[in-house]
């Protein structure tokens, strides 16, 4: 399958297993911003490697999961970041533009 120069940049950073390696290391090693190494994972997982996360420090960081544990502790981490972002985008559609400030003391 063809990968973009990006794409084997962070492709080869990778390892299978619980070795993980931060979008901060990702960036020092390849120059590139955290947006296009965002970009870039989600690209590969849409080609079908299996890229997943650990979201809390101090293991965080991307893998290539090796086995379907870990595949599933990925996925859940994904579900869980969802999950929060769901109840934001509730939170905000709730929100009066006209009164919001009447709340706080700025």
């Amino acid at each position: 399958m063809e990968l973009t120069k990006n794409q084997r940049a962070v492709l080869n950073l990778l390892t299978e297993g619980q070795l993980r390696i931060t979008t901060a290391e990702i960036s020092d090693l390849t120059g590139m911003s955290r947006r296009a190494i965002a970009d870039t994972i989600d690209s590969l997982i849409r080609k079908g490697v299996p890229i997943v996360a650990e979201r809390h420090k101090p293991d965080n960081g991307y893998y290539i999961a090796s086995n379907r544990e870990e595949l599933y502790r990925g996925i859940a981490q994904y579900k869980q970041q969802m999950m929060t972002e769901k109840r934001r985008i509730s939170a905000l559609t709730s929100i009066d533009l006209d009164s919001w400030k009447e709340k706080f003391v700025l």
